[in-house]
């Protein structure tokens, strides 16, 4: 049970974290500020993740 929790709560914070990312590029396109290096960032981040979840599977 304890160990169910731990995986939930680590499950969250990866999923707060994805938000935080997008809010940042959200906030670079709303402000016209660094659309391009928080875009690039913000896809090589996903990219990564995919090729992660890709070599799980």
């Amino acid at each position: 049970m304890l160990r169910d929790l731990g995986i939930k709560v680590q499950t969250r914070k990866k999923q707060l974290a994805d938000i935080d990312k997008a809010h940042d590029l959200f906030e670079a396109i709303l402000n016209d500020l660094n659309v391009e290096g928080e875009l690039l960032k913000f896809l090589e981040q996903y990219l990564g993740k995919q090729k992660v979840s890709e070599v799980k599977s």
